[in-house]
């Protein structure tokens, strides 16, 4: 039988049968890396080839990049609330935005948390997914300082990709750490290993 592939630098004979809890954090942190983010920060940023040298990233890219990163905050939400169902993306995507920036709750009120929630849903992850671009007042920019800001007025958002990738990075790192470091018996270590045994079956 040939060998696959799981992940990453990870084979299926690689792991326990079945899979410890370290090897499922494993394989889930390796397969976001290296098949999505790592890509999408390639793509946008750059990258060093093997040789040494500085391989820049590609024009025009960061429609493309954003549409592989923002898979992230429906998986992930997932991940957290340990869902095992099908379906309920928006409500998962809004869950996971929430995970990886908690400072989107200070955003005053309750009306402009859910602009903030139903934009970056609607306007951005169901516009890129459905119709190949973003809808509304989404401004994709590379001269802002934080990956996502909103002004005052609720009328617009704009998105540095640049930046958002390294936040994403930086994100599932941290959710990989918090994972090992508080085990299958947290709270949160139940909920991963719920879905990732539902998506592993």
């Amino acid at each position: 039988m040939p060998t696959i592939i799981v992940a990453p630098g990870i084979k299926d004979t690689d792991l326990s049968q079945p899979p410890t809890f370290e090897e499922k954090v494993s394989v889930f942190h390796s397969r976001m890396r290296g098949w999505k983010l790592d890509i999408a920060d390639a793509m946008i940023n750059g990258y060093k080839a093997r040789n040494g040298s500085d391989i820049h990233g590609i024009p025009e890219a960061g429609f493309a990049a954003l549409d592989v990163m923002f898979n992230y905050f429906e998986s992930i939400g997932k991940y957290y609330a340990g869902f095992t169902g099908e379906g309920e993306s928006g409500k998962h995507f809004k869950i996971g935005l929430h995970f990886v920036f908690p400072n989107i709750a200070q955003h005053g009120n309750a009306q402009g948390i859910k602009f903030v929630e139903d934009t970056l849903w609607k306007a951005v992850r169901c516009g890129i997914y459905h119709a190949g671009m973003t809808k509304g007042n989404i401004f994709l920019t590379g001269d802002i300082t934080n990956p996502i800001e909103i002004p005052a007025d609720y009328k617009a958002i704009a998105i540095n990709p640049h930046i958002l990738v390294k936040a994403l990075l930086t994100h599932v790192n941290g959710f990989k750490s918090e994972l090992l470091d508080r085990g299958e018996t947290s709270q949160i270590g139940q909920h991963f290993v719920a879905r990732y045994d539902h998506d592993n079956k």
